[in-house]
């Protein structure tokens, strides 16, 4: 502008605006430099209309001067204030939508949870959630897992295989375990051999020696005794001379953890290991009755195992044999007394 007859520039916060109106100062919240012509620039945090600044709104901000528009603060951003040169980030893990004006506008990503404004927590393992929001995280169904080194931002859980389940480990279910008795063989749950147990899906242990097991077991003491031998837990002993340790009538596992005596008047012949009570025969004297009894022979007769044999009907027919009688009980016909 013209001052005393000299060109002077306008100064600053101020602008030219013609010969007769001179230089005009800046509208409020708003600067020039020294010399500006036409207008003035908006501060930071302003906008311009309708010749003034105005705030930028809640939810928006700008970060230099000038007379455009303000923007938005959005995704992972929020503003309260008015006047706004910079948006404050939403707490970890958190976003929000187009603009958002407060905290609570920032809510849990997909695969954390928390209330509006955070804070913000990771799934726990095995958990999942697949929209933001401050909904709980879920879990698989029943008869699924959620594999290992999987990122909880979505159902990605896998159906078992048969035989198997999700395992709890630590509070969670990494991965599915075959059941108790199965053994994981290329990916798939097969039932432990008869004659091994199988505490883990991939762990496989013979029964002890003179045990047994049948298919399917898990444990140590599912290994019973062979019959023959007697005992609990993998520790098992042959079964004494007169006694007998048989076995159930669909294995050849023992059927009772002590052996069984032979009745009254049997013996073993000395012999242990016995298997069953046929095992145990009648002493000299004596002959086994209908009803497995070990019973004396009558006057008159001798016994062998049994049968009782009439004496004097022996004699008749065999009275010149040098062998002993009991020996030649098979030659006899039609002399035996049961």
């Amino acid at each position: 502008m013209i001052s005393n007859g000299s060109c002077v520039e306008c100064a600053a916060g101020t602008f030219w605006v013609s010969e007769e109106s001179g230089c005009q100062p800046c509208v409020n919240n708003s600067f020039s430099t020294a010399g500006a012509i036409g207008n003035c620039s908006c501060n930071a945090g302003y906008f311009a209309a309708a010749q003034a600044c105005y705030a930028c709104a809640t939810g928006t901000y700008k970060d230099f001067s000038g007379n455009s528009e303000c923007m938005p603060c959005s995704g992972a951003y929020y503003n309260p204030y008015t006047a706004a040169t910079v948006c404050i980030a939403c707490t970890a893990n958190s976003s929000g939508g187009a603009v958002n004006t407060v905290d609570s506008d920032c809510v849990c990503n997909r695969g954390f949870t928390g209330p509006f404004g955070g804070p913000c927590v990771q799934c726990a393992l095995g958990k999942f959630k697949t929209a933001s929001g401050s909904v709980a995280c879920s879990e698989c169904p029943a008869g699924a897992s959620f594999p290992q080194n999987t990122p909880p931002d979505g159902n990605y859980c896998e159906a078992c295989v048969e035989n198997s389940a999700a395992a709890q480990e630590n509070g969670y279910s990494p991965t599915c375990a075959c059941n108790h008795g199965f053994v994981r063989r290329n990916g798939t749950c097969t039932a432990c051999a008869a004659g091994f147990y199988c505490p883990q899906q991939y762990t496989e242990h013979a029964c002890p020696l003179h045990t047994f097991s049948k298919a399917g077991a898990w444990e140590l003491k599912q290994c019973y005794c062979v019959s023959g031998f007697y005992g609990e837990l993998g520790n098992c002993s042959i079964c004494p001379v007169d006694h007998y340790c048989e076995s159930t009538s669909d294995s050849i596992i023992a059927s009772n953890v002590l052996p069984t005596l032979c009745t009254t008047n049997s013996t073993t012949l000395g012999k242990s290991g016995s298997t069953s009570s046929i095992n145990c025969s009648c002493v000299a004297g004596f002959f086994k009755n209908a009803d497995g009894l070990c019973v004396p022979c009558e006057i008159g007769s001798f016994c062998a195992e049994n049968f009782c044999v009439i004496t004097s009907n022996f004699f008749n027919l065999y009275d010149k044999s040098p062998e002993t009688p009991w020996k030649l009980l098979p030659l006899i016909l039609n002399t035996v007394i049961e």
